[in-house]
């Protein structure tokens, strides 16, 4: 693992979203233009695949995992959307995932139409952040409360 994230270091290469497993890690990273040369690195180590134009979406809310069925509520609004990654990590308040670039403002209105009785429109100003809080939150939205996405490349090793 420190060999992985030394070679993202070397090449200046953030990463917002990681999620392993017993023989794998995923990851998200902020640029596509030094992608090639740090797959030439990692595939010193293992296997290599990347992919472009993908989205991360992020639902922000207080005791989001102590919320029983909050998952499978928000997996049901998108059963037909390729999720390529999940991660929640050690965060009570933060359920990351993430698709198809050209998925994410019908998933983000789907997310909202769901969890929200606010305008989406304000919401969709512009590609990259979408959030608002509700003015009176009912309980199940003060669990969830804020959607947003930006565009990354998901890297596997």
């Amino acid at each position: 693992m420190k060999s992985i994230f030394e070679a993202f270091d070397k090449h200046e290469v953030g990463v917002d979203v990681v999620s392993t497993s017993e023989v794998s890690v995923s990851v998200t990273a902020e640029t596509n233009e030094a992608i090639p040369a740090l797959a030439a690195d990692l595939a010193k180590l293992a296997d290599v695949k990347y992919e472009g134009r993908k989205a991360i979406v992020c639902l922000v809310g207080e005791n989001l995992r102590d919320t029983p069925g909050i998952a499978a509520k928000v997996f049901g609004i998108l059963e037909n959307v390729k999720i390529r990654m999940i991660s929640q990590g050690a965060s009570e308040i933060n359920l990351t995932f993430v698709i198809e670039e050209n998925d994410a403002a019908e998933v983000v209105r789907r997310l909202h139409k769901a969890f929200f009785a606010t305008s989406i429109r304000k919401c969709l100003h512009r590609v990259g952040f979408t959030t608002e809080t509700p003015r009176h939150p009912t309980r199940a939205q003060r669990s969830l409360f804020r959607v947003s996405w930006r565009s990354r490349r998901l890297c596997g090793v």
